[in-house]
């Protein structure tokens, strides 16, 4: 079936206002939709490819995206716990939140692995999201 929009007559112009503002949304939605993809794609990688040893889960748990739009967290992906990685899930989610502050305008696609000594171990070479940041480089030449 074809897809048709009535514009009245009688006000043209709004009707090509409502028309462009249904376009408007209908591209955010889908952007959306194409970044949280991305998000999960990464997650998943990291949490598979990461190269270290996690003997709590906490780091793995703390893996995880968000999805800002003008400073606010509009979707909020993955941070499961993993063995007993509760607190890494909680720290992960609470950091990504706050990460969203730094992009007051715009859309942003943060993924983070929130515990505090992350980036300590990937400076000792272990991949945290080194081949996560990859898969988001290529998804994005992709999709967007």
């Amino acid at each position: 079936m074809a897809n048709t929009r009535l514009i009245s007559l009688r006000n043209p112009l709004e009707g090509i206002k409502q028309y462009t503002q249904e376009f408007v949304d209908n591209q955010l939605r889908t952007l959306l939709y194409q970044l949280a993809y991305i998000g999960e794609c990464c997650v998943n990688d990291a949490r598979l490819n990461g190269s270290y040893t996690d003997r709590t889960g906490n780091l793995r748990s703390s893996i995880g995206y968000v999805i800002s739009v003008d400073g606010n967290a509009q979707t909020v992906g993955k941070f499961k716990t993993i063995a007993k990685g509760a607190e890494g899930a909680s720290e992960g989610e609470q950091f990504a939140r706050e990460l969203c502050r730094k992009f007051p305008r715009g859309i942003a696609l943060i993924v983070v692995a929130g515990r505090d000594y992350a980036s300590y171990v990937q400076d000792k070479g272990f991949n945290v999201l080194d081949s996560a940041e990859l898969v988001a480089e290529g998804l994005i030449k992709q999709l967007i």
